[in-house]
């Protein structure tokens, strides 16, 4: 059976997968997240996810594990329908709810055929989801939105009550309702506040695992083609 391809489809990525989607199905969903500002214990979804029954805004609260998987999910499901398969699993893993992995919302993008694993000695590229532990009870999911390798700066994007984030944001430069359109800051990566590649590895000693995520037609950073 043929795979299932997007409607604007592109030439084969190097990370393909069965499911890739263009970048403008994520930003275009951005501005949902605006209003919302971080809450760890009581987080709502903007909107319904398919396969699972969850709380919906208002309240306008979201936490960094359903901020991605909020954002993440939407974008598939919107560009496959129910060729594209989500369920009470797969948001378990995104909560990590079992301590058999502690970076089940990695394998979780992985085995729906999202992403590809990144190998421990390899930098980030542009949309990667992030599991991190500063500790072994102090976890943190995230999305790198993009890479500079030149400087290794990265742009997170991330739901945050800290880096000067009060819901959702990038780290460093603030929450998305700070900036017009929410897109980042212009040349974020010429800037002393952009975070480190190995700034963000520091920042997680007890572990971090990342998925390439299969994103095509990249502009929302502003880094020039490469």
């Amino acid at each position: 059976m043929p795979k299932p391809v997007p409607s604007s489809a592109t030439p084969p990525l190097p990370n393909a997968t069965r499911f890739p989607v263009s970048e403008s199905a994520l930003t275009s969903l951005l501005p949902a997240f605006t209003d919302f500002l971080y809450d760890f214990k009581s987080p709502y979804y903007p909107w319904a996810i398919p396969g699972v029954s969850l709380p919906l805004a208002p309240p306008k609260l979201i936490n960094c594990c359903t901020f991605a998987e909020a954002l993440l999910v939407k974008a598939w499901a919107n560009t496959y329908g129910q060729a594209f398969q989500w369920n009470s699993k797969r948001h378990g893993q995104m909560m990590i709810t079992s301590a058999s992995d502690l970076f089940s919302p990695v394998t979780a993008v992985i085995e729906a055929e999202m992403g590809t694993p990144v190998a421990a000695n390899q930098p980030p590229s542009a949309w990667c989801l992030l599991q991190g532990w500063r500790s072994s009870t102090s976890g943190h999911t995230f999305i790198i939105a993009a890479y500079h390798a030149a400087t290794d700066r990265v742009l997170t994007l991330e739901a945050n009550a800290a880096y000067s984030i009060k819901g959702v944001g990038y780290r460093n430069f603030g929450s998305i309702r700070d900036f017009p359109g929410g897109r980042p800051p212009s040349r974020w990566w010429e800037s002393s506040a952009a975070p480190t590649w190995r700034g963000i590895l520091s920042a997680y000693p007890q572990g971090l695992k990342m998925a390439k995520l299969n994103v095509y037609g990249l502009s929302w950073s502003g880094l020039p083609p490469v």
